[in-house]
């Protein structure tokens, strides 16, 4: 892709503006698992440690304040000093995005990210619990804004997922990772060959000297001008296309997936997005039905009871009614009624009667008045 954004530009400097098809690898093959993938890793792993670094600070400035603020004779600057400082959340929020992101990009390629994130998200949670309630001021009363946009944006995430996978996924097989491309539809794959067949014309060409004159063609042994495999015309178009990258069996999932992704993110931004709200409702409303449904009979399959088995029982899963229970005393010295009048102590002092009664009772020196 690199070589054929130069030869483009026309300038060898030209990706130096927009580096993104620039780096050395031409796919993600071996090299860039153990360079690039290493220092992805790496970064994210950074993020487990970077929580605990403002709780040490704030515990150790804590610690010292016995020392720091003998100096202080006021009880305003006494207070600003044990106040702590300021738990940022917006900084939070960045951090955990770009956690986020970073993980679900490049997690078809490299699966421990996903525990790795979900180690960053746990660590940040526990650490930033106890920032809060121990060393920070009182934040300010947030509302639910801040946490709504940041859960808008996972659908970009889950987008920047999908893409990459079907590049992961369809990574060229010259290497040990390569993964396999089985055809989904051998019409699929003929229309491709058709149309790499038409766009370098070299079929339509019968001479030889004219063969050889054309960049891209080639003459075969056979006699036929064929496609000139070794040519940059031949190269640039196998970088450009897609179809053997996304129409096969392991990744046209992930492709259709991604369209279906990127559809229903584009119609959101509609006068569309009422009704595309409604129907994404309604469709996660029977998916959530299905599993339901799908998990009662599975349930329902694996705890059946045979008759014979089920006519010994009294009472739900074998055990004795509640008069039963109560007769047989398997209550322990426990009442047998709800009454209250008949429980006890409960039954001694209410059989004394009304409030001054009770007075008298419990005061004998009232009565001698």
């Amino acid at each position: 892709v690199a070589d054929s954004l130069e030869e483009s530009a026309g300038d060898s400097d030209a990706l130096n503006t927009f580096p993104l098809f620039a780096g050395p690898f031409e796919d993600f093959e071996a090299e860039w698992y153990s360079i690039v993938g290493a220092q992805i890793m790496t970064t994210v792993i950074v993020n487990i440690v970077l929580p605990i670094v403002p709780l040490l600070i704030d515990a150790a400035l804590r610690c010292l304040l016995p020392c720091t603020t003998s100096g202080i004779v006021t009880q305003t600057e006494l207070n600003t000093a044990y106040r702590g400082s300021q738990f940022l959340l917006s900084s939070r929020y960045g951090m955990l995005l770009n956690v986020a992101f970073v993980t679900l990009m490049y997690a078809s390629g490299i699966p421990i990210l996903l525990i790795i994130g979900a180690m960053v998200f746990v660590v940040t949670y526990w650490i930033d619990k106890i920032y809060l309630l121990r060393f920070a001021t009182a934040p300010p009363q947030y509302d639910a804004k801040l946490a709504i946009s940041m859960l808008r944006l996972f659908k970009f995430a889950i987008l920047l997922h999908l893409m990459l996978g079907c590049w992961v996924f369809s990574a060229g097989g010259d290497g040990d990772i390569g993964f396999p491309r089985p055809v989904l539809s051998q019409s699929i794959e003929d229309a491709s060959d058709e149309l790499l067949t038409e766009s370098f014309g070299c079929h339509k060409i019968l001479a030889e000297e004219d063969c050889e004159w054309s960049e891209k063609c080639e003459w075969s042994e056979q006699g036929t001008c064929i496609i000139d495999e070794e040519s940059a015309a031949f190269q640039n178009f196998e970088s450009f296309n897609f179809a053997p990258r996304l129409l096969n069996a392991v990744t046209f999932p992930y492709f259709l997936v991604m369209i279906v992704v990127l559809v229903h993110a584009l119609l959101r931004l509609t006068p569309l997005r009422p009704a595309i709200d409604v129907a994404t409702a309604v469709l996660c409303n029977a998916i959530i039905r299905a599993y339901e449904y799908l998990q009662a009979k599975c349930c329902k399959s694996s705890s059946t009871v045979h008759p014979e088995e089920h006519e010994k029982e009294e009472g739900d899963h074998g055990m004795p009614s509640y008069s039963q229970a109560l007769a047989d005393k398997k209550f322990g010295s426990f009442p047998s009624s709800y009454d209250i009048t008949t429980i006890g102590k409960y039954a001694e002092v209410l059989s004394w009667g009304d409030n001054m009664q009770l007075f008298r009772k419990v005061s004998p020196a009232s009565e001698s008045t």
